[in-house]
């Protein structure tokens, strides 16, 4: 009986080391998939001022509609404080597309600039204490990064 629930325990153990690897490898996936749709923005956007320092003739620029990434572990009410609230999902799709590196309050408020969004300057800071009392994202120095699940 001892030899099959170490034999279980082993199995639980290989299975939660493979199962941390998937989830890691997805976090990474949709941080590079938010990452890319905020460039995509950006070049839209840039493209059209372009076109209109030019005076061409403009099409509207596409932002992305893709929602950030759910993290493993979170609920969508945890990631969206409540409806409507893009700015909040933007600047925590931001934060956990940055990783390790992290980011400035500076980058949370191109990002949001970048998906069209209008805010005053302090809201960035209104929308990182309330992540930060939710427990979602840690500070360290003047950059903030995604609080590790476990």
């Amino acid at each position: 009986m001892a030899g099959l629930i170490s034999q279980l325990d082993e199995r639980i153990a290989q299975t939660e080391r493979e199962y941390d690897r998937a989830r890691q490898k997805a976090i990474e996936a949709q941080a590079t998939a938010d990452t890319l749709a905020a460039e995509l923005a950006a070049y839209r956007q840039a493209r059209a001022a372009e076109e209109r320092r030019q005076g061409k003739a403009t099409t509207p620029a596409k932002t992305p509609t893709t929602q950030p990434s759910l993290v493993p572990g979170m609920t969508r009410q945890a990631i969206i404080a409540r409806p409507g609230s893009g700015k909040t999902s933007v600047a925590l799709a931001t934060i956990a597309a940055a990783g390790p590196n992290g980011v400035s309050a500076d980058d949370i408020a191109n990002a949001l600039q970048q998906f069209g969004l209008h805010f005053k300057r302090n809201y960035v800071f209104n929308i990182t204490s309330r992540l930060k009392q939710k427990e979602l994202i840690d500070q360290r120095g003047k950059r903030y990064y995604l609080k590790q699940t476990a």
